[in-house]
């Protein structure tokens, strides 16, 4: 059963998620923000999971970018929460495929339903 604490740390979690895409896609390099879903499942777990995600450039060169992400696992013995507040850098090719390197910091929220879980 999810604790009043936790269920306000998960919200505030991801208000404050789009609140700074939404901050940072208003940089002066007019950034234009794309939002995405996501799903799939984990390869560890084989748990189903859910998302939304957020990318803008985050300069005015057109090669670094910004893409926070939340996710949902769908789990029998509890749920997993995840936010991420990615970056990457697009690599120049002078192709239409791009290659690009990133990553960023992510918080993950387990509720478990069992005891010893």
């Amino acid at each position: 059963m999810k604790s009043l604490r936790q269920s306000v740390v998960r919200s505030l979690l991801v208000v404050g998620a789009c609140t700074l895409a939404l901050a940072l896609s208003n940089m002066p390099a007019h950034a234009e923000t794309d939002f995405g879903v996501r799903a799939g499942a984990y390869a560890d777990q084989d748990d189903p999971f859910l998302g939304a995600e957020a990318l803008f450039n985050m300069g005015t060169q057109k090669q670094w970018f910004g893409n926070p992400n939340v996710e949902h696992a769908f789990d029998d013995s509890g749920d997993t929460t995840t936010a991420s507040f990615d970056f990457h850098y697009d690599f120049p090719s002078g192709h239409r495929y791009t290659v690009w390197a990133g990553g960023g910091p992510t918080v993950i929220f387990r509720d478990r339903n069992q005891p010893g879980n």
